[in-house]
């Protein structure tokens, strides 16, 4: 994906993000959001997310007209911590089954809940909330059972 496909519209409600205007044009946000917008399902979302964690500001997720809003508890945050933190929503989400999650499924795994998989019931401890409590990255990655070297 180049980043062409990744620029924000003027018009599109993200422009008016506080947080993607001051990053926008930050390398590393348009290389995490080239990453981790399949895992979003679109580079807006995945633009959201990024700028969202980093900037401790809320996250807009669109998926088929349906928008969920939420706030990250963090504040500030690096763009090291920014990666982790979605690499483990990703590797745990995938290590239930879930490749292409919806907007509800990226929310329960960065800020907990359950989740309804096939006839079960899954509880994730969420990312953020692990994280904010100070949890080592080992040890939120065994809360979903990921083996820690595999986090990118």
């Amino acid at each position: 994906m180049n980043q062409s496909n990744i620029a924000v519209p003027v018009n599109h409600p993200l422009a008016a993000n506080p947080a993607l205007q001051e990053s926008r044009a930050h390398p590393e946000l348009l290389r995490l959001a080239r990453q981790y917008s399949g895992f979003a399902g679109t580079p807006h979302n995945a633009l959201s997310l990024i700028a969202g964690l980093r900037s401790g500001n809320a996250v807009t997720l669109d998926n088929e007209g349906e928008t969920l809003h939420f706030n990250p508890p963090a504040t500030r945050m690096g763009w090291e911590h920014v990666q982790k933190i979605l690499s483990l929503a990703r590797e745990g989400l995938s290590s239930i089954g879930i490749e292409r999650p919806n907007p509800a499924q990226i929310v329960t795994a960065l800020m907990g809940g359950t989740l309804s998989i096939g006839m079960a019931m899954v509880q994730l401890p969420g990312v953020l909330r692990l994280y904010c409590a100070g949890a080592a990255w080992s040890r939120i990655a065994q809360s979903f059972v990921i083996p820690f070297p595999r986090l990118s």
